[in-house]
């Protein structure tokens, strides 16, 4: 289905499972669209899973204006009052859960449980994202998908998993050039450092051992700066732990949403 925001963008959105139960939103990392979280949309057919592309991915037509992270999270509020529904469990990977930050700080009466994966707050790397802006738009993103996934996911996977690697690789080389700059712009751009006290959902930190892009060092400052927050490492997973680790992921997950530890 589509979804029309209050700013004009038009939002790829999935619906499945029970219709009748409660809602859970997944939301997408950099360079991938909702095809992300398939082994989660089966393996939660017993919730309304919500599950969509960010502006100017996948589906989703591009925004106009610059990309900012209230913008971001007001689409997830958009899709939320599109489908009436008043309250949702939210999972966001690495930028998906930086919206899910926002959205707990600013709109945490919309949430539930706030799932947030592999995510950090910050990234004070202002020279980095300016390379790989300047790089995606002037070769695309094939020469950017083989190191980002190096440094994303554990050691072997493309030779263990090809079919998952192959799937991922076509997910990142299939996101628009812009859609992909803004999102890299959002990251670029956004501090949620100082806000994280302020949410008060019920909150899972979900860590990878092996993450060389959110430090465990990451994770724990969060779940001591968030107030009703939960920290579990996965210690055979990267940074796409439900694609790496999907038993693993999923159990955690299930775990908190039904017992909240």
């Amino acid at each position: 289905m589509q979804v029309e925001t209050t700013d004009g963008v038009t939002l790829s959105v999935t619906v499945t499972g029970d219709d009748t139960a409660p809602a859970l939103v997944f939301a997408n990392p950099l360079g991938t669209d909702q095809r992300f979280w398939e082994a989660q949309a089966a393996s939660f057919p017993d919730r309304r899973v919500i599950r969509f592309d960010h502006a100017g991915t996948g589906g989703s037509t591009e925004r106009s204006a610059t990309a900012t992270l209230p913008r971001t999270a007001l689409d997830v509020i958009d899709i939320l009052d599109a489908l009436e529904v008043e309250t949702a469990d939210y999972v966001g990977l690495s930028l998906g859960g930086l919206v899910g930050m926002e959205l707990g700080a600013a709109h945490g009466d919309r949430l539930g449980r706030l799932v947030l994966a592999h995510t950090t707050p910050h990234i004070p790397l202002v020279n980095m994202w300016n390379g790989r802006i300047a790089q995606a738009k002037a070769e695309g993103l094939a020469n950017i998908a083989p190191p980002t996934l190096a440094r994303w996911l554990p050691d072997g996977f493309a030779d263990d998993r090809p079919d998952d690697y192959a799937r991922l690789v076509t997910m990142f080389t299939e996101t628009p050039v812009k859609g992909y700059v803004a999102c890299c712009t959002l990251l670029r751009d956004s501090d949620m450092r100082g806000a994280l006290a302020s949410i008060r959902n019920e909150t899972l930190i979900l860590q990878g051992a092996l993450d060389q892009a959110v430090p465990a060092a990451v994770a724990q400052s969060m779940a001591e700066a968030i107030p009703d927050a939960h920290l579990v490492t996965l210690p055979d997973a990267a940074h796409l732990s439900n694609i790496e680790r999907p038993e693993a992921f999923n159990a955690a997950l299930r775990q908190f949403l039904t017992t909240g530890a």
